[in-house]
């Protein structure tokens, strides 16, 4: 006399224990950061750069030393010489000094000389010079080399998935490549002889809609689906 095993369920515990002891370590592989998107991180990412690399404005303003405008007040004007202008891509290269100031716009590098921005709200021009009536501190309006990240900073952790502000992330302190881990291939077993993936099928069998739906749901984890029947077909 034949006699059946009775089935029986796993627990989600105990079924995905099972799974891993079938499964070696993931491969890794280098790519390009632009295509990264939703990988895991197979190492540690340290940055190699200061963000910003150095200290700049933050507003449009006034580069200028904070001792020269120490005692600046409405009864007190101080006017300081204007001997250049700093723009993103043509900034200034000299050294400010005693009474000078030089017009920059918000991101650029802060001048040799200069520890401090008064934004342009805050200045009067007229004929080369500007008159300032309030006190800036040290570095006050200007964002500190490293202020962001720090070099040597470590910035994800292995096992990170990288969504797209990840990217851009890595992009911007010169991470052009990333070590991720390979897309695991994850093989989808339809059974029952009542199952079929064709729609014409469907009056006098069920249509495998779960085998659909895993797929997506394994694209969706960052795996690779390896259907075991065809596409949908009409």
């Amino acid at each position: 006399m034949q006699t059946h095993k009775r089935f029986k369920y796993l627990p989600l515990e105990e079924a995905y224990e099972v799974i891993k002891s079938f499964v070696g370590r993931v491969k890794e592989e280098e790519v390009l950061t632009q295509e990264a998107y939703n990988r895991v991180l197979a190492e540690d990412i340290v940055s190699e750069v200061n963000i910003p690399p150095y200290n700049v404005s933050h507003y449009d303003g006034y580069a200028v030393r904070a001792e020269d405008v120490a005692q600046a007040s409405i009864d007190n004007p101080i006017l300081l010489k204007v001997v250049g202008q700093s723009f993103l891509g043509e900034e200034f290269e000299g050294e400010i000094k005693v009474g000078e100031a030089v017009y920059i716009s918000t991101g650029c590098r802060v001048p040799l000389g200069a520890n401090a921005v008064i934004p342009v709200e805050q200045a009067k021009a007229k004929n080369g010079f500007i008159e300032v009536r309030r006190s800036v501190k040290p570095y006050e309006n200007i964002i500190s080399a490293g202020s962001d990240v720090k070099k040597g900073e470590k910035v994800f952790s292995q096992g990170h998935v990288l969504r797209a502000q990840d990217m851009k992330f890595l992009l911007d302190i010169k991470k052009w490549k990333a070590k991720v881990f390979k897309k695991p291939v994850v093989a989808i077993i339809s059974v029952g002889d009542e199952l079929t993936d064709r729609i014409d099928e469907t009056d006098r069998k069920k249509l495998d809609s779960h085998n659909i739906m895993i797929s997506h749901l394994i694209k969706e984890a960052g795996g690779i689906p390896y259907l075991s029947v065809s596409r949908l077909t009409i």
